[in-house]
């Protein structure tokens, strides 16, 4: 008898051994070098989603829409400086359609109205440069702009 017990114990902390570090709910999805953020952002569905960045630099505008309730954006790097999401608009730059310019707010490279949003482990950057774009004279960039 004393045996089973101890067995049955083993075979319990195995199980809590191998749990996922984000259970309790959580969904998650992982963005790897080559992947896109926005992409992640897109597929969750519902809320309580952790999408993992993993290291690397992800060049790109991320939008998290106000339905995306409670997500988190956890960088998976050792150091925030490890994944950076990162991109160069400013107040002065055109769209792409012609329609005018960004503004300020819409310089930013990282956007979100959804409550509850967590972003932590994780850079967010604007590396828009004066020097490298001499005729744009509306010059404020944004890295995070978040509402609600």
């Amino acid at each position: 008898m004393r045996r089973r017990a101890f067995l049955a114990t083993a075979g319990a902390l195995g199980v809590v051994g191998a749990t996922p570090a984000f259970a309790g709910g959580r969904r998650v999805l992982h963005v790897r070098p080559g992947d896109s953020v926005q992409a992640a952002v897109d597929a969750v569905t519902g809320a309580d989603w952790t999408i993992v960045v993993h290291p690397g630099t992800y060049r790109e505008v991320v939008n998290i829409p106000a339905d995306k309730a409670d997500l988190t954006l956890l960088g998976a790097g050792r150091d925030p400086r490890d994944a950076v999401v990162v991109y160069d608009n400013a107040n002065g730059t055109q769209k792409p359609d012609g329609s005018g310019t960004y503004g300020t707010a819409g310089s930013a490279t990282f956007t979100s109205a959804a409550p509850g949003l967590t972003v932590r482990g994780l850079t967010l950057a604007n590396d828009w440069l004066r020097a490298d774009h001499p005729d744009i004279t509306g010059t404020q960039a944004v890295a995070a702009y978040v509402t609600g």
